[in-house]
């Protein structure tokens, strides 16, 4: 589709596996999750999260979004 807009994803699992609680698209680069800072970002509730984090992203599903709030974290679109 030449229409398609490039997005990297990022999931729940993989922020949490870190020691950073707090992300934007630097932090996600350089902690090698995502391979290009200037592709926007997604974020998917896969997985579990047990820490409070917050993040700056361009776009989030609502589930993670939500358990990022429960986990009493924060969310920013950008």
């Amino acid at each position: 589709n030449p229409f398609a807009k490039e997005i990297q994803v990022v999931n729940l699992n993989r922020l949490a596996k870190v020691s950073a609680t707090e992300f934007d698209a630097k932090v996600m680069f350089d902690l090698g999750l995502i391979s290009n800072i200037k592709v926007p970002v997604k974020v998917l509730a896969f997985g579990t999260l047990d820490k409070a984090i917050s993040v700056k992203v361009n776009a989030i599903s609502a589930k993670a979004k939500a358990a990022i709030e429960a986990a009493g974290g924060k969310v920013e679109i950008v």
